[in-house]
């Protein structure tokens, strides 16, 4: 069966994008070889090592016998989901959560 996941984008500094994907995993990071791109924002204030707040590879998204799974990398940061909070290791995420990975909100939009 073919797979799909559809996710709204919030870059924060334009309109909200609708990202479809045809496949089973999606990858999520800085590295411009993620399916999803996230920049990294300066934090005023912070040492300028210990600015970046997203992984090169953050973690990835992926539909598993009918559930939509986050898996974080291993990053220091984790990712904050709106309606369970802090997620480090994997979650399960449904139909219009959002969570945030750096400055960027991602929301569930749809998933087979």
């Amino acid at each position: 069966m073919p797979h799909r996941i559809v996710l709204d984008v919030d870059a924060m500094d334009g309109p909200v994008e609708r990202r479809t994907f045809d496949k089973a995993t999606v990858t999520i990071g800085r590295a411009t070889t993620n399916d999803i791109v996230v920049a990294a924002h300066q934090r005023p204030g912070v040492h300028h090592a210990a600015v970046i707040n997203c992984s090169q590879r953050h973690g990835t998204l992926e539909v598993r016998g009918g559930a939509l799974v986050l898996h974080d990398a291993g990053t220091s940061n984790g990712w904050h989901c709106l309606s369970t909070g802090m997620v480090r290791g994997s979650g399960f995420l449904a139909i219009g959560d959002s969570y945030y990975v750096g400055d960027t909100r991602i929301t569930v939009v749809a998933f087979e």
